[in-house]
């Protein structure tokens, strides 16, 4: 009897443990990998062509390459803001603070433009899909700012 009990106890324990293993976690993703995840999902909403898809590429390839001196010097006035702060060089601060804000318009300027030429080359079909779908975004986005405040 008692050899039954302790059969029992663990066969029973072993089921357990088993019924509880851990689900499978996957590891958090990148932002590139998150972004990249979307604009494929956007790409299949909309239905694009392959000569579409490929027009994108090169437009953003395009940007990306007329960017790449802006994004260094962005990186390059960042640090000495961060060594102007350090040594509380108001002056300075002043003027790598507005340097900043011109690079950035610029950075800004250059991402717009390739929106544009991507806008551009959408049918109107697509157009009203990309509007609809930016909408819900920015909806969401607008949620979470609100249940975020909300909780602070």
């Amino acid at each position: 009897m008692k050899l039954r009990l302790i059969v029992f106890l663990v066969v029973s324990g072993a089921a357990i443990s088993l019924a509880q293993t851990p689900a499978v976690v996957t590891p958090p993703q990148t932002r590139a990998a998150r972004m990249a995840a979307i604009k494929g999902r956007v790409a299949k909403a909309l239905g694009l062509s392959t000569a579409q898809k490929q027009q994108i590429k090169t437009i953003r390839q395009q940007a990306k390459l007329t960017a790449e001196p802006v994004v260094g010097k962005l990186k390059q006035n960042r640090a000495a803001l961060t060594t102007a702060i350090k040594a509380g060089d108001a002056a300075q601060i002043q003027a790598l603070s507005e340097t900043q804000g011109e690079l950035l318009g610029q950075s800004l300027s250059i991402r717009s433009q390739a929106r544009a030429q991507i806008y551009a080359g959408l049918t109107n079909d697509q157009r009203t899909k990309l509007d609809a779908i930016q909408a819900r975004i920015q909806a969401k986005l607008a949620q979470r700012k609100a249940a975020k405040s909300a909780v602070n």
